[in-house]
């Protein structure tokens, strides 16, 4: 009987520590795709901003 009550415990601070691991993913998953959103937006901003300034070269 106590090397199922050892097993027990030991399968469920697995699924614990494999729970919290989920949680700590899912954190940064969403941070990383923040992340993606706000470094696509600075691309825009700089091609909006640079452009006008990049043409007073090329155009006379």
């Amino acid at each position: 009987m106590e090397v199922l009550q050892s097993a027990l415990e030991q399968k469920t601070a697995t699924i614990m520590s494999l729970e919290s691991e989920k949680e700590i993913l899912s954190t940064e998953l969403a941070s990383t795709r923040e992340l993606a959103k706000l470094h696509q937006r600075l691309q825009v901003t700089k091609i909006a901003c640079f452009t006008p300034i990049a043409l007073e070269f090329v155009l006379p």
